[in-house]
């Protein structure tokens, strides 16, 4: 049994895992979520489609719409002012997202900051780093296809989103972007790369897990 290596044992936190379209983000989080449920921890997990997807069906498809950038935001609010109220110390929160440079990457990670200052958790960001031939093939696989979610599955697409944009390291120059002192930032994010080609689903899992425990025990 892979948890009976984990000592000691995780404790709540609030977790990104963070990475490009495809590259496997929610079914590494769906195994995460089990092995922390198997430690006792309650887990709120919201992955990206869950905010996304409802706009979508209220403002559309359109990303330069205004419309749907103000509903995705009020969406947004409402959802990280309920957990910010969750009355369960034990619970730990666990995200998929894809936060790039943009200012939408940099205000959503203000978000993520926040509840886990206000909830006095660690705040560990994991980036998934995948090579471009093995994000082609994982975003446009037939399981990735067959989900009711809005996924991306275009490899075009796959190929130019790399070019045109760079995945938030918010280790680097974020603390003047939302506005904080890096000291504060830095004493709340635990934040590490993690190059998952070559990994299974259950490796990627548990190396995460591993992160966890640093991120919190460090």
């Amino acid at each position: 049994d892979i948890l009976k290596t984990f000592q000691p044992k995780p404790l709540p936190a609030v977790i990104i895992l963070n990475g490009e379209p495809g590259v496997g983000k929610l079914t590494v989080a769906q195994k995460l979520k089990d092995f922390l449920t198997s430690f006792g921890i309650k887990v709120t997990f919201v992955d990206n489609h869950l905010l996304i997807d409802p706009t979508t069906a209220i403002a559309g498809e359109d990303r330069s719409d205004p419309f749907h950038w103000e509903t995705r935001t009020l969406f947004r609010k409402t959802a990280f002012k309920c957990m910010q109220k969750d009355p369960d110390s034990n619970t730990a929160f666990l995200f998929t997202s894809c936060l790039s440079t943009e200012k939408t990457g940099t205000d959503q990670f203000l978000e993520f900051f926040e509840l886990a200052t206000n909830r006095n958790l660690p705040l560990i960001f994991v980036q998934f780093r995948c090579d471009l031939d093995t994000l082609v093939r994982r975003a446009t696989s037939e399981e990735r296809r067959k989900s009711n979610k809005g996924k991306l599955t275009d490899a075009d697409v796959v190929r130019k989103l790399r070019e045109m944009y760079t995945l938030l390291d918010p280790s680097k120059n974020t603390a003047q972007l939302i506005n904080i002192s890096n000291n504060v930032l830095m004493s709340t994010l635990r934040f590490s790369e993690l190059d998952v080609s070559e990994f299974t689903v259950e490796e990627t899992a548990s190396a995460v897990l591993n992160i966890i425990l640093q991120g919190i025990y460090s």
